[in-house]
């Protein structure tokens, strides 16, 4: 049976409880309370943040439906809801016969299971229309420039409750992007080696994603992923 808690935390990731929630009702669960579907985790970012939604929901150790299957014959895997293949996994045991994966809510370590499986609840993602747009100059053509991966697995968090205004953005590289999460910043910022990105903000209200060549302040900054930083904006 379904309970009745709804957690909108992220601003990509909705976590739902349940106490025996089988793979097709999780999948009707995302579409019909959020319009979304079950969540992707194509790193280790993802998964760090996921888990803190997790942790701020008191999953415990539930075990919670992602969107992983199988593809056809043996071999692993893709997303569902678009076919993309899986980029990064996290899996407990190498993955056995059956087609479909959750992760445990303690641990985010993933495990295979029958559809008919029932897990203690199930984590969604809305599924946004990204758009992205670079600004230009007659003088010169600004490419996009993004920072060298980092090691994802160190990532910590220095949360912060207010949000303090920004003053100077004379750092900025290559205008503004529109994203649908801070989690797409970061993943701007660590995309592409030999660039000069340390921090980005975020615009909660639309979206905008700026990436700095400079970190901001400690005291200043919401949350740290090794030396970047992001600053958030109301």
């Amino acid at each position: 049976m379904i309970d009745a808690h709804v957690f909108a935390i992220s601003d990509e990731y909705k976590v739902y409880k349940s106490s025996d929630l089988e793979r097709n009702m999780a999948i009707n669960k995302c579409s019909l309370e959020c319009g979304g579907v079950l969540a992707k985790i194509d790193n280790a970012v993802d998964s760090a943040i996921l888990k803190d939604v997790f942790d701020s929901n008191s999953m415990g150790l539930r075990s919670v439906w992602i969107g992983a299957k199988r593809t056809s014959g043996s071999s692993w895997g893709e997303w569902y809801n678009d076919g993309s293949p899986l980029t990064w996994t996290n899996w407990e045991t190498p993955p056995d016969s059956k087609d479909y994966v959750y992760v445990k809510a303690g641990s985010m370590a993933w495990n295979t299971a029958g559809s008919t499986f029932e897990t203690g609840g199930v984590a969604c993602m809305i599924v946004h229309e990204i758009t992205t747009a670079v600004p230009s100059t007659a003088a010169t053509t600004t490419a996009e420039r993004l920072c060298k991966a980092q090691q994802f697995g160190t990532m910590t968090y220095s949360l912060k409750i207010e949000n303090k205004a920004v003053n100077n953005l004379a750092n900025v590289i290559g205008g503004e992007f529109t994203t649908r999460s801070k989690l797409e910043c970061a993943t701007k910022c660590f995309g592409v080696a030999n660039s000069t990105c340390r921090a980005f903000l975020f615009n909660k209200s639309d979206k905008k994603c700026a990436l700095l060549e400079s970190t901001i302040p400690l005291s200043n900054f919401v949350v740290g992923i090794d030396d970047v930083s992001y600053y958030e904006v109301d």
